[in-house]
């Protein structure tokens, strides 16, 4: 009768893991919180509960596009050069970026001959201009000018040290790791960023092939919204995450919990950023990342990458946090510019105009009633937003004074106006570099 137990519960246990469906994901590097997310849906049981068993798989040097086009894996994360691939007919799709701005920056000792960007010519650093990897890092300093010949290279060495001792001026850098050591060490350091200069790359792209898609598109969504809501819990309860890979994902770096505190710490600054949903990918970005890589040789195709790279899951994924607020407030109450066509216009006591149809999407989209508040003029919708007595506005121009009372969004239409250039000037990232230009 024992044995007969012990088979049967043997029978459920197989049973119920058989009933789960396998996943492989191909992270592109060690275990650390960079892949925080993962984790997360694997201990809080968000895969399981969507019928889920994820396993994942360090990096250890494999094409990661290639395997998930071969159906090695089924999901892959990868770098904005994925549109790379796109130009060359790669048949993979963008679902989320972890990451709105790379952590990858140039990284220098406190020096009085090394202030700015400007001042790294003819120094010696640690990138190769030809790996892809350090396209953001080419693109800074071509942008003072500084072309491959303008600094002294040594192969490409992840020692740290080589900085530390002096043996090189600049080292490619993750501002989520090495400033963490050199913060230990009590050496004082500066950091150049592309972000800060207009190249602001995604990092952590979670991509899958076009025909998984098309095979089975309900594991596509149910595993992006499970990791989703891993990053929401990982972000959410950081000292818990990061004492569950301290003693279940730490085999490789084995970094100490202080330095997985402070990866998390920067790393959410890189997530997180106002009026951006958690892990979105903007086709305007896309678009802006494929230039760079034009213009730095990395793409010879005349297809784009970023065109229908993004694969979106749902038009609107909320959290559940704002679903139960927009199902608490019942009804949205918006004012509008009462006379402002082709945009939008009060006629005969109605809302008409190009963001009436906005707003008809926003109620279709997030399942939410919309109530009109009619207004005399502009200047009475924006007193009705300071009272309250309405609660947004479909569109209006983004102005600082009136940061007070009114919170903007981030853009969803745009009237872009650039500064073009020939193909042979430097890259135009502020409007001091026009000076004594024609």
């Amino acid at each position: 009768m024992i044995a007969s137990i012990f088979l049967f519960g043997d029978s459920n246990l197989n049973s119920e893991q058989k009933d789960l469906q396998n996943v492989s994901v191909q992270l592109l590097w060690k275990h650390q919180f960079e892949f925080a997310g993962f984790y997360m849906a694997i201990e809080k049981g968000f895969y399981k509960n969507r019928g889920l068993n994820v396993e994942l798989r360090e990096f250890n040097g494999e094409n990661i596009v290639e395997d998930v086009l071969n159906r090695k894996v089924d999901f892959g994360v990868g770098y904005s050069s994925l549109i790379i691939d796109r130009t060359m007919g790669r048949q993979i799709r963008g679902l989320s970026a972890f990451f709105q701005s790379s952590p990858a920056v140039l990284l220098t000792k406190k020096r009085d001959d090394i202030k700015s960007i400007s001042d790294l010519r003819d120094k010696t650093l640690n990138i190769s201009y030809n790996d892809i990897s350090y396209a953001g890092i080419r693109a800074m300093l071509q942008s003072r000018g500084i072309s491959f010949s303008g600094i002294k290279n040594i192969p490409n060495n992840f020692d740290l040290n080589l900085l530390i001792e002096d043996k090189i001026d600049g080292f490619f850098s993750y501002r989520t790791n090495e400033p963490f050591i050199l913060d230990e060490m009590n050496i004082s350091y500066s950091i150049f960023s592309p972000n800060d200069v207009g190249f602001d790359f995604y990092d952590d792209i979670l991509f899958t092939s076009q025909q998984l898609i098309d095979l089975d598109s309900e594991l596509v969504k149910k595993f992006y919204e499970a990791t989703i809501e891993g990053w929401e819990y990982a972000f959410s309860n950081i000292e818990e995450t990061v004492d569950i890979i301290l003693n279940k994902y730490n085999q490789s770096l084995k970094k100490s919990r202080n330095a997985l505190l402070f990866e998390a710490r920067e790393l959410l600054k890189l997530a997180k950023k106002s009026g951006v949903p958690f892990g979105d990918i903007n086709e305007k970005r896309l678009e802006s990342a494929e230039g760079i890589y034009r213009l730095l040789g990395f793409i010879s195709s005349p297809k784009s990458g970023s065109t229908d790279f993004i694969y979106r899951i749902n038009a609107v994924n909320l959290t559940k946090y704002e679903k139960d607020y927009l199902k608490n407030i019942g009804n949205i109450k918006y004012c509008i510019n009462p006379d402002w066509m082709p945009y939008e216009k009060i006629i005969n006591g109605k809302h008409e105009g190009l963001s009436k149809n906005f707003i008809s999407l926003f109620e279709k989209k997030l399942e939410t009633n919309f109530s009109f508040v009619k207004t005399n003029s502009w200047e009475d919708s924006l007193n009705a937003l300071k009272n309250g007595d309405c609660q947004m506005t479909p569109m209006i121009k983004n102005d600082s004074s009136k940061n007070e009372y009114i919170h903007f969004s981030r853009s969803y239409i745009n009237f872009p106006l650039v500064v073009a250039t020939q193909s042979d000037e430097i890259f135009v990232t502020n409007i001091e570099l026009l000076k004594g230009k024609k």
